[in-house]
């Protein structure tokens, strides 16, 4: 009876292992609602003047954490974009710096509930986290808000 006991554990070990592995959040894709609380900006026409930037609606964005250097980030108004950021932990607390490969825009967010995201752009008429910016010539942006797991 020992005999088999011995061997079931031995049975059970990896399988037991592997489930702890993979239930671990480490490997678990996380899943955030990210929404902004404020913003500011200001525009420069063709002329070169510059006034305030015109926000009309706050951003509202998916964040799916792939891993803690990959997140892709899609906005609700349009579920079919996305864009892949590249991140960086930093070493002595718990920010996360992103950037996109088209360097058009930085995310750095703060534990799991703040963000902050900052652009200095040309703007494309494509870019979904810029508001309306017809006739600008440049635009720079700073914008924060908080995120829930969903």
């Amino acid at each position: 009876m020992a005999a088999t006991t011995h061997a079931n554990v031995r049975l059970a070990m990896p399988i037991m292992m592997g489930l702890c592995f993979t239930a671990s959040p480490s490997s678990a894709e996380q899943v955030l609602h990210c929404l902004d609380t404020g913003s500011t900006g200001f525009q420069w026409d063709k002329d070169g003047s510059v006034a305030p930037l015109k926000i009309e609606s706050p951003v509202h964005v998916i964040v799916r954490v792939k891993s803690e250097t990959e997140r892709v980030i899609r906005p609700v108004s349009n579920l079919e974009l996305k864009t892949e950021y590249k991140c960086h932990s930093s070493p002595t607390d718990e920010r996360v710096r992103c950037e996109a490969a088209d360097g058009g825009q930085s995310w750095v967010f703060y534990g799991r509930n703040n963000y902050l995201r900052s652009m200095l752009v040309a703007p494309l008429p494509s870019d979904p986290f810029m508001p309306d910016l017809t006739g600008v010539r440049m635009a720079a942006l700073v914008a924060y808000g908080t995120c829930k797991e969903f």
